[in-house]
């Protein structure tokens, strides 16, 4: 039943924005392909990743500053196995990092999803060291 309210809720309010943006772009004059929420470093990548395949992107942040939650990653970016880490001589692997994640979240999260990001967080550093990010 919470799983329902909450569903309902967050349909609700894209029903809202949805509303808005479109009286937005009545009164300006602009459209766009694609509209992104939050200019933290998933809705920045997402717009990048949007610009790059063609659409016309707009990203809407509430904040004054852009950067989310990643504005406070100051230790850097978990990954593993990168080129920077065997640079480095680090040793690092993907069984390894999945594991610290699901124990940093006192393993309630979904072990499927954890391991999926951990297999691709080096091609995901690899694409932001390719934008000289």
């Amino acid at each position: 039943m919470k799983t329902n309210k909450i569903l309902a809720f967050v349909l609700v309010l894209t029903m809202i924005f949805s509303l808005s943006v479109s009286s937005f772009a009545e009164e300006t004059g602009t459209s766009h392909d694609v509209v992104i929420i939050g200019a933290g470093g998933a809705g920045l990548s997402s717009a990048i990743a949007a610009h790059f395949a063609g659409a016309n992107v707009v990203v809407l942040e509430r904040m004054a500053l852009a950067g989310g939650n990643t504005s406070r990653a100051t230790a850097g970016m978990n990954a593993a196995e990168t080129k920077f880490q065997e640079a480095e001589g680090i040793e690092d692997s993907v069984d390894l990092f999945v594991e610290e994640t699901l124990k940093g979240g006192k393993d309630i999260g979904n072990k499927e999803l954890v391991q999926f990001m951990a297999e691709n967080s080096a091609e995901a550093i690899d694409w932001l060291d390719g934008l000289d990010i």
